[in-house]
């Protein structure tokens, strides 16, 4: 529990001085054993996203899976700007462990 608590805090920190990093997207062919920080990896390429897996941004360092396919459920929408920065729709939430629920919008985590 206080793990939880001093990686809110610190999240909050860096959100209060703007000098939280983008989380980029990166097109990969395999699921990362270990995904990097602030990287949000996009299976399928651009023109055919199926999944994408970043890691969580409590700091668990647990990963997230997001099934990108609007025929399976649950789905989300991702978009990537000009940048490298992602934004995906809903929001995203982990029910199990951590139990983490935020927005990542132009590659800027929001705490819900």
């Amino acid at each position: 529990m206080i793990k939880f608590i001093v990686s809110k805090f610190s999240s909050f920190i860096a959100w209060f001085f703007d000098k939280e990093k983008l989380y980029k997207s990166e097109y990969v062919s395999d699921v990362p054993k270990k995904p990097e920080p602030d990287k949000v990896y996009i299976l399928g390429g651009a023109k055919n996203p199926f999944l994408s897996v970043l890691r969580c941004p409590c700091g668990c360092g647990e990963s997230l899976h997001m099934n990108l396919l609007s025929s399976r459920d649950p789905c989300w929408e991702l978009f990537v700007e000009a940048n490298g920065s992602v934004t995906f729709k809903p929001s995203l939430w982990k029910k199990t462990g951590c139990r983490s629920h935020f927005h990542l919008t132009n590659g800027k985590v929001k705490w819900v």
